[in-house]
């Protein structure tokens, strides 16, 4: 079978900006709406964005986003800590 190259091909990189910043975007939505309530929600969602962009940093080469995403992960699991398991 021969390879057809189609003009079409996943974006990788694209993605993983995309919806690390979708869910970014949703768990500060989550928070702004009442945070008392939605906080067990946005923090894992917050940290699935960080994981998210912190890749998608590495695969760009962007270092200071990703030192600063990666401080964004210990912040979320932070947050996690104390307002899910606690």
């Amino acid at each position: 079978m021969q390879y057809v190259e189609t003009k079409y091909r996943f974006n990788t990189t694209l993605f993983l900006e995309v919806f690390g910043s979708i869910l970014g975007i949703v768990g500060a939505v989550l928070m702004a709406l009442n945070p008392s309530e939605y906080a067990s929600i946005a923090f894992p969602v917050w940290l699935l964005s960080s994981i998210t962009l912190t890749v998608f940093a590495f695969l760009s080469e962007l270092k200071y986003l990703m030192y600063l995403q990666l401080t964004f992960v210990v912040v979320n699991m932070i947050g996690i800590y104390t307002n899910v398991i606690l």
